[in-house]
Formats: C-alpha cells, structure tokens, sequence
C-alpha cells in the first residue's frame, strides 16, 4: 500500500497528520519536535501565536529528548552553528531553568519557516491537509493554527502516543551510530514492546507504534481504539497455539508482520481461531503500509518476514508478494 492508498483509506486530517509524521523521511528528528508542540497548543485551543512562542516550545520539546538520546545520526557532522550542536552546548541551561536560552530561541526562529515548517506538509509530495499558515515577517511573525489542525485535538492523546513512539524509534537507530538501514525492530517475547537489536533494551510501546498505521482503529472491527488502560491490545493475528505444529524459531510468529493492534474485545472473541481471508487482505495491507514508512521500523518488518521465510523455498520478487508468501505458509 502506497502513501496514497493508505490517504484514500481513510481521508482526514488525522491520516494527513500519519503521513508526515509516520512515512516522512526522518533525517532528524524536528518535524516529532513540531508535531508535539502543535498537538500540545491543539489540546488549549489557540488559534494564533507567535513564531516566538512556538519556537520556544518547540525547542524545549527537543530539549527534553535531547539530554538522553541524540536528535540526529551520530555519523552526522554539524557544524558550530548548527542547531543540534547548540542545542547540545546549552542543554545544561535549559535543564536547570526549565527554559531554552534567547541563542536557541533566535536560531529557531530563524531556522524553522524555511526548515521543519516548510518539510513538515511536504511529506510524501504533500498531505491534504493545512495545519498551520504564517504571516509576517522575521521576529514578528505570527502562526494561525487551522481548523484541521484543531480537528486533532479530539484524538489528541491517541496521535501523541504515535508521535512518541516513533520519535523513540527513529532516536534509537541514531544512537545505534550505524545506518538505519542496518537498524532493525524485534518485537519483546510478550509482543509488548519494540528493540533494538543492538541496544538490547526496549524503546518503543509496540501498540502505539502500530496503530497509526491501521489508523488508530482497531485492526478488526475498525472501530477507534480508546486510550485507556486495558482497552486496546497487540494480537498475534496467526495465534500462539500454531506453536503446536511449527517450533518457536521457525514459526516467527512474534514478528512485526504478524502483530495489530486490537481493541480488548475483539482480541478476546478472537482467541485462537486461524485468520479469515479478508483479515489476511487486511494484514497485507497494514504491512504494505509500514514497508512505505522509513527505516528503521520498515526493516524491522522485513527481518521478521526473512525470519518466517527460514527455510522455505519461496521466491519473494515484489513488496507485495514478500508479505503473501509469509502468510500463505502458516494458512
């Protein structure tokens, strides 16, 4: 499924707001900056704001991250006046006063109308959707926030929870220090949490980190997956007891490509019935979306596929076909 496909699925605001912070290309990490500060003046309902005020939260939205994790590969060479450096050179500030210095707040604001404020609506050649406009100029510019943009804030808790665990995704391949291509995801034992293979530890809620891509709805009944404790569930959409006829290792059946996210009653009607063939349509489609997404999670996908495939003299030539020839082994 193509960028488009998945916006012709479903095409709100909401999905508009997936695609630049789900399939956009993540050379760093400014644009989960933004949208966690946008999202944020969603939820308080203003309207209009200064590019001042948003470059202050923007900036301390990545200094939160930024004094445990680095915001862009550690390959990457910056420069004195970089903002990553700066930001880096100042972080003891901002930790102590709880407020980033005027340098940063200047760089900012210099930096972001023709930097993440101009790539952030371009993801994927452009999203549908206007969530903010500016005008003026320099220091006295203002930002209206759009009706789209307020639209979100009635998913608001859902949409931060995506934008979080993809931020730590993307932060944990940076600070593998190796390409992001060579970066992949392995689902815990329990399906629960995302690692990384390098790092050992966990890094990203698995539920969060797939809902945006079916959505934010229920993988089965599609209905919206509610943020409260308990009410919504990963699954293994081929079930545990398949176990019986394949060995653990062999059957791969705690790989990304076989894990959505389900709401806590149809996880639980479901129990260990093997999939229908329209809940196998839909899963190729889920994870023909996440092969769209960047690395790292894109990769994860495809190790979990090669892990399955051990073994099986299946030929794999197309997307497509890498997701079928995995699910027609255990159906």
């Amino acid at each position: 499924m193509s960028a488009d496909d998945f916006y012709r699925t479903e095409p709100t605001p909401a999905t508009s707001w997936r695609m630049a912070i789900l399939l956009g290309r993540n050379e760093r990490t400014y644009k989960f900056a933004l949208g966690a500060a946008l999202l944020d003046l969603a939820a308080e309902g203003r309207e209009d704001i200064s590019l001042v005020e948003l470059a202050t939260l923007y900036t301390l939205k990545l200094a939160e991250r930024s004094s445990d994790v680095a915001q862009a590969p550690s390959s990457k060479n910056t420069s004195p006046t970089d903002f990553v450096t700066m930001l880096h050179e100042d972080i003891e500030y901002v930790s102590t006063h709880g407020e980033p210095t005027q340098r940063l707040v200047d760089k900012a604001v210099k930096d972001m109308p023709g930097m993440v404020m101009t790539k952030f609506p371009n993801a994927n050649g452009g999203i549908d959707h206007e969530f903010y406009r500016a005008s003026g100029r320099g220091g006295a510019r203002r930002i209206v926030l759009t009706p789209h943009l307020h639209r979100l804030a009635e998913v608001a808790d859902s949409l931060s929870g995506e934008l979080e665990s993809r931020w730590s995704i993307v932060e944990s391949a940076f600070a593998a220090g190796v390409s992001n291509r060579l970066v992949g995801l392995r689902p815990s034992a329990d399906g629960e949490e995302f690692v990384m293979p390098l790092r050992r530890v966990a890094v990203s809620s698995a539920l969060h980190a797939l809902k945006g891509f079916q959505h934010g709805r229920c993988f089965y009944c599609h209905e919206l997956l509610v943020d409260e404790p308990g009410a919504a569930h990963v699954d293994h959409v081929f079930p545990w007891s398949l176990m019986n006829r394949y060995s653990a290792h062999d059957a791969g059946l705690d790989g990304l490509w076989n894990l959505v996210a389900a709401c806590a009653p149809c996880n639980l009607r479901k129990s260990d019935r093997i999939p229908s063939p329209e809940v196998l349509a839909a899963l190729v489609l889920r994870n023909e979306t996440v092969l769209a997404s960047p690395e790292p999670l894109k990769v994860g996908l495809r190790e979990s596929v090669d892990a399955a495939l051990a073994g099986s003299s299946k030929t794999v030539e197309s997307r497509r076909e890498l997701v079928r020839a995995v699910l027609s082994r255990f159906s």
